[in-house]
């Protein structure tokens, strides 16, 4: 994921973090801005699920799928009142995928139940 930012021109990966079936990389310091939706970067942390089209929920690993809810969890604990949403930059460029938008809400259910 870093060497596809480092290839646009950025000096980092954009996403603060990175999840796939095999762990949780922190790639940004929550104090440094994001790279990865110009009007929200300011004000936004950014999880990217690697290995995932956001288009066809059966082709989210359930491992990549579990370290993204233990992401969602940690930054609620960090940040309470935040919200978790899907991408609305992505969504437009890529087609508004349904599963995206599902799996952010699912993520925020589950915070909010308590995990």
């Amino acid at each position: 994921m870093d060497r596809w930012f480092r290839k646009k021109g950025y000096l980092q990966c954009g996403f603060h973090y990175c999840v796939t079936r095999s762990g949780i990389t922190e790639t940004r310091d929550h104090q440094t801005i994001g790279a990865h939706l110009a009007e929200q970067d300011r004000t936004s942390v950014a999880i990217g699920i690697l290995g995932w089209d956001g288009k066809h929920p059966d082709t989210l690993d359930p491992l990549a799928y579990s370290n993204f809810l233990s992401v969602t969890e940690m930054l609620a604990k960090e940040y309470p009142h935040a919200t978790i949403n899907a991408a609305p930059e992505f969504l437009e460029t890529r087609g508004g995928y349904e599963p995206l938008i599902e799996l952010a809400a699912e993520a925020q259910r589950h915070v909010r139940s308590g995990g």
